[in-house]
């Protein structure tokens, strides 16, 4: 299986100009199969006690049980982004941002009580915004 600082690698060396939300999910579902994960978009889940949602996109290792869970957004992850991810705990959270212009301590304050390791990715930049795991800091 891939290391989790592998996968953010490879995503950030694509090219991601001019892509709609869609055509993301795909082309990072694409990678991470590529990276033996099986994957499943729009991935059913409940984004609050009374709603249900769908996960961009969940990616799972067969052999560790390893569990990838992505969001993708335009400038700041959404409320309900954030609660889907929540609530599928994964080993890690990529939360995906396609805006060039992204209000840093907006991000953070809706990260608040995420306990799963989650990483902010802007796709504009080709870089991490916000992490919450160790090494990228």
């Amino acid at each position: 299986m891939a290391e989790t600082q592998e996968i953010i690698s490879r995503i950030l060396e694509l090219s991601w100009l001019n892509l709609d939300h869609e055509q993301t999910k795909y082309k990072i579902g694409g990678l991470l199969l590529n990276l033996g994960f099986t994957v499943t978009f729009e991935y059913p889940t409940k984004q609050s006690a009374t709603k249900n949602g769908y996960i961009d996109l969940v990616a799972q290792d067969n052999q560790t049980g390893f569990l990838i869970g992505v969001e993708i957004d335009r400038a700041t992850p959404k409320y309900k982004s954030v609660e889907k991810l929540k609530r599928l705990n994964p080993n890690l959270a990529l939360m995906v941002l396609r805006s060039s212009r992204i209000p840093i301590d907006r991000v953070i304050a809706k990260l608040n009580y995420f306990y799963s390791p989650f990483v902010v990715l802007s796709l504009s930049d080709n870089k991490v915004v916000f992490s919450g795991i160790n090494f990228i800091h």
